[in-house]
């Protein structure tokens, strides 16, 4: 990242458990996601992953709200 430049202009975030009983639900990813957008002042997220499992929580749905933040910025 560094060698290429880019390090400065690669925006990640982390959808962490806290205290939450599904950590990993449709809802816990998706708001998260929102309130970085608008904590970073910024339009976009280049890295957002799982700190954690979720074994609450089916995978599906937690694809599935991974799957729409994507396409959600790619159309």
């Amino acid at each position: 990242m560094a060698e290429r430049g880019l390090r400065d202009r690669m925006v990640a975030t982390e959808a962490s458990p806290g205290r939450k009983e599904h950590p990993l639900s449709a809802r816990e990813v998706e708001a998260p996601a929102e309130r970085s957008l608008r904590n970073l002042q910024t339009d976009r997220i280049d890295l957002y992953h799982a700190h954690h499992d979720d074994g609450s929580t089916p995978l599906e749905e937690t694809l599935s709200a991974f799957d729409g933040l994507v396409r959600a910025t790619t159309s």
